[in-house]
């Protein structure tokens, strides 16, 4: 198609650390922490959430309320990084991914077919 097609998911948000997970009295120690899910895009239409609350963690802002991911095809993660990088080298556009996420008390497994990563600008 003249392109590189990348997956997309939908979703950003940041690594929880020992030390965030104390702040927010977090459920896990290891994850991410998803600040934003677009609409319209595949974590949106599976019913994934983003972070709806600002909390502090020292001086640094920090969009909370979000679903938490722990889990992507079974496999653990504990940064943003690997979820970017397993996307990027394992998957293809129109994959079906299964997401693991922790929302409050729960830990729910949901199936995702990916998109194509919109053009940036």
């Amino acid at each position: 198609q003249g392109r590189a097609r990348h997956p997309y998911l939908g979703v950003s948000g940041q690594t929880i650390t020992r030390d965030l997970a104390k702040a927010l009295n977090l459920p896990v120690q290891e994850g991410i922490l998803l600040a934003q899910v677009v609409q319209g895009t595949p974590a949106a239409s599976a019913g994934i959430k983003g972070g709806d609350k600002t909390g502090r963690v020292g001086n640094v802002r920090v969009i909370t309320g979000g679903d938490i991911v722990t889990h992507i095809d079974n496999v653990k993660l504990k940064k943003i990084e690997e979820l970017t990088n397993y996307l990027d080298t394992q998957k293809k556009v129109g994959d079906q991914i299964s997401i693991t996420i922790v929302r409050g008390s729960q830990t729910l497994t949901m199936n995702v077919t990916l998109a194509e990563r919109p053009p940036e600008g």
